[in-house]
């Protein structure tokens, strides 16, 4: 089991798709930055079980998980959700940067005023993308 599929303990998928809600996705050039960027969230006041740094090879195990529970519906959907441009195209992104060697930091961040925070604490750490999962949305933070 990968280690995203410790921290979420649910399927963080909305129609098939991956969607952590309420947790704030940062993308790094690698595993080092990412876990540097944990320790300064972790400095501003979050803890382990906030805050998690994984590398590319995860997040790829993680998808295969995702992909393997929900099936024709879940690719149907990744299609559809690529077609329109939501969800599924950050997805893709990632395994794309994922594949390169990226690390990536999953911070619980329920609420926007949050994932603000956590932007403005990880502005200076250089990510390469930055999501927030809201309750109706994905918005982008960098």
């Amino acid at each position: 089991m990968s280690e995203l599929a410790e921290l979420f303990q649910e399927q963080e998928t909305r129609m098939g798709v991956f969607y952590p809600t309420g947790y704030v996705v940062a993308v790094f050039r690698s595993l080092d930055q990412a876990k540097s960027a944990h320790q300064i969230v972790c400095r501003a006041g979050f803890t382990q079980a906030d805050a998690r740094a994984v590398p590319g090879s995860d997040v790829l195990d993680y998808f295969d998980e995702l992909s393997a529970q929900t099936g024709i519906w879940g690719l149907v959907m990744t299609e559809f959700s690529k077609a329109i441009d939501t969800e599924a195209s950050f997805q893709e992104k990632d395994i794309k940067v994922a594949k390169r060697g990226a690390g990536f930091l999953v911070i619980r961040s329920e609420t926007e005023e949050e994932a603000e925070r956590i932007r403005g604490i990880l502005a200076g750490s250089g990510p390469l993308a930055m999501q927030w999962y809201g309750p109706g949305a994905v918005y982008s933070l960098v």
